[in-house]
């Protein structure tokens, strides 16, 4: 497991890991992932945060590059062994696309903010 993230952390670049690395990071996601939906003020607005629990801390540093090169930005919180990261509406796209949190109770709140976004782009 090690190894391969290493790969993918390194390499995500080269075109023909791109599938290995979307299903290496939708895997981990429907494992140790999760998303918390919040909502923002008064406007309904909802925010979206993505969630990795690990108890590796090397792991979580993985999850970080790996992240970022999928766009987010995520931040570690060592003392609790998690790495965090907001999502926007294309990042949120993004990971049901790569099949990340399928038949799991994370993907019906990832379409929740997404049909939040798009209901209030649509309605401005």
């Amino acid at each position: 497991m090690d190894s391969l993230r290493d790969k993918i952390k390194k390499d995500l670049i080269e075109e023909e890991l791109i599938p290995f690395a979307n299903g290496f990071l939708s895997k981990i996601l429907n494992g140790d992932g999760n998303v918390s939906i919040i909502n923002r003020g008064s406007h309904r607005i909802l925010q979206a945060r993505l969630s990795i629990s690990d108890g590796d801390y090397n792991s979580l540093k993985d999850y970080k590059v790996i992240l970022e090169k999928y766009g987010l930005k995520p931040h570690i919180n060592r003392k609790w062994r998690y790495i965090r990261t907001y999502l926007n509406y294309n990042s949120a796209r993004k990971l049901l696309s790569i099949g990340a949190f399928n038949n799991n109770p994370n993907k019906e709140k990832l379409i929740l903010f997404i049909d939040n976004i798009k209901s209030h782009t649509t309605s401005s």
